[in-house]
């Protein structure tokens, strides 16, 4: 493929025609064998991890469904949104959370006003 438009310029210029479609294809071309190269050279490997890769999910799907779960449609929510939305606290186990007014940014507030108070108490007064 890479010698093709450049043995075709070479044969129209003997016989004394200059196209220039086929100078520019022959330019961009020839200087491509190199990325063909890799692309022959590197593509056993990427074969050898596409299967190792479709093997590892056939084998997880097939345990998910031994195990009764369903892998069909992966869950595509974040953990993020999960924890925001749900209103479940996290750090209290699966308790509801009862204060949903409450946002991540005023949690941490009132966790760094809690950790202040600590260090004021043991802090001696002067």
């Amino acid at each position: 493929m890479t010698w093709l438009f450049g043995s075709l310029n070479r044969i129209l210029q003997v016989t004394g025609r200059n196209i220039f479609w086929v100078m520019v294809l022959h330019t961009i071309f020839v200087p491509l064998q190199g990325a063909f190269n890799f692309l022959v050279y590197k593509y056993p490997r990427y074969y050898k991890w596409k299967e190792k890769r479709r093997k590892a999910r056939k084998s997880k799907k097939e345990m998910a469904q031994a195990e009764g779960g369903d892998l069909a449609r992966p869950k595509t929510e974040s953990v993020a949104v999960t924890k925001r939305f749900s209103g479940i606290d996290y750090d209290d186990g699966l308790e509801e959370n009862t204060n949903t007014d409450v946002t991540p940014s005023a949690k941490h507030e009132e966790k760094m006003a809690e950790e202040e108070e600590k260090e004021e108490e043991k802090s001696p007064d002067v």
